[in-house]
């Protein structure tokens, strides 16, 4: 089976499909992740075949994320997205050409239009809920759950993406002989035929919604074998040998224009604390300060990294937060848009880690961000996030994903 997974995100949108692609390979498939040229040097040194798309990383977390205020401003973020790079449609269908199937993920749905171009299934992948379901809502997550008003935020959001295409694909749906895509189309379905759709998260932290079709999978988290070669430099193995375990903090590929005051109130907390503490840069660096309880790093991979820590803080992607969550560790979520403050709710109703601090919202303090380094270093969750952690690593959401994958296109 030759596939093709669309991966138009950051680094946490990609490495999923990179750990479910070397399953794939693994059993003899062939398998293409298309993403932004930045990630080529890491999918292909994962053995997998990389296809560039164009676009705008850091604009792409500006728009969507950190500067998104609503479902509409959303809506128009991807418009600019696209407008921006109208190759990357091109670059997509040439990428699925030759595939058996392709996966994608939201920012990828024009991959939907490719298929039924190709001829050829396509296959939904999600990190968080999207199929409707009274149960909670990523748009508005301290919604009051289990109600109507719940299950009616998916319903707008379907009009949304339906309104966005519209305006972005139907002309080169025209071009290519396709019927008009309408204000009530469905992403659901392709052909007449359900789309088989992915999940990759545990059903542990979010359950599955039991009226969901027999189509859509919740997975486990597609997370890899676990980093054994590691080595760290000399700076990090001196701080991690000079005194009690450390807390990681790091916020991954966000751009934020308030990063700098965020990062102020998180150096005052430390101080004032008194917490040792690793500070890792991602796409924004740490401006760095003088102080014996802090250590900066650069790139050090999760499952090394976490295992060295009694507990993680993070922006509450869901990448990051299964591979904190998988290593055992107590998580405390300081989210800047998306799915990233649903993920901290559901993290602190786990009591898996503090109440998660809403920097995308404005109304923020530092005594927040003290409080939820306090609870991590006192040990309030750490034997909750012990045993969360052992049974996500006894789930294998690479090798479920992947018999849902070989047993669907058998059929």
């Amino acid at each position: 089976m030759k596939i093709t997974a669309l991966a138009i995100g950051s680094r946490g949108d990609v490495q999923p499909f990179v750990e479910l692609g070397k399953e794939m390979v693994k059993r003899g498939h062939s398998y293409k992740i298309a993403a932004f040229p930045r990630f080529r040097e890491y999918v292909e040194s994962s053995g997998l075949e990389f296809a560039p798309v164009n676009g705008d990383g850091d604009m792409m977390m500006r728009v969507l994320l950190s500067e998104c205020k609503s479902g509409l401003a959303y809506l128009d973020g991807m418009k600019q997205l696209y407008r921006k790079d109208p190759e990357m449609m091109q670059q997509a269908y040439e990428a699925c050409k030759g595939a058996d199937a392709a996966l994608y993920i939201l920012l990828g749905g024009f991959v939907r239009h490719a298929c039924e171009v190709l001829k050829i299934p396509c296959v939904r992948v999600f990190f968080y809920p999207f199929d409707k379901t009274n149960m909670f809502t990523i748009q508005k997550p301290e919604m009051r759950r289990n109600t109507p008003f719940v299950g009616f935020t998916y319903t707008t959001n379907e009009l949304g993406m339906n309104m966005v295409t519209k305006s972005l694909l139907n002309g080169r749906r025209k071009e290519h002989g396709l019927k008009k895509w309408s204000l009530f189309s469905d992403y659901r379905k392709l052909n007449g035929d359900k789309v088989l759709t992915l999940y990759a998260y545990s059903e542990h932290i979010v359950p599955r919604e039991p009226k969901w079709g027999d189509n859509i999978h919740v997975t486990g988290y597609w997370q890899g074998e676990e980093t054994v070669d590691y080595q760290p430099n000399e700076k990090l193995s001196k701080f991690l040998a000079a005194g009690e375990k450390p807390i990681y903090i790091g916020f991954g590929s966000i751009v934020f224009a308030g990063m700098e005051k965020v990062q102020r109130a998180i150096y005052e907390a430390v101080k004032e604390t008194g917490i040792r503490v690793i500070m890792q840069s991602g796409w924004m660096k740490w401006q760095t300060d003088d102080d014996e309880n802090i250590c900066y790093v650069d790139f050090v991979p999760h499952d090394w990294l976490f295992k060295q820590v009694k507990g993680v803080v993070h922006h509450g992607g869901a990448g990051t937060t299964a591979a904190g969550l998988r290593t055992g560790c107590p998580t405390f979520v300081m989210s800047f848009g998306g799915d990233q403050y649903f993920w901290g709710l559901q993290i602190a109703e786990r009591g898996l880690g503090p109440k998660p601090v809403n920097i995308h919202s404005g109304k923020w303090t530092k005594d927040e961000i003290k409080k939820g380094l306090t609870e991590l270093q006192n040990g309030k969750y750490s034997d909750n996030a012990r045993m969360i952690g052992e049974i996500l690593r006894a789930e294998n959401g690479c090798k479920n994903a992947a018999d849902v994958l070989e047993n669907y296109f058998k059929r």
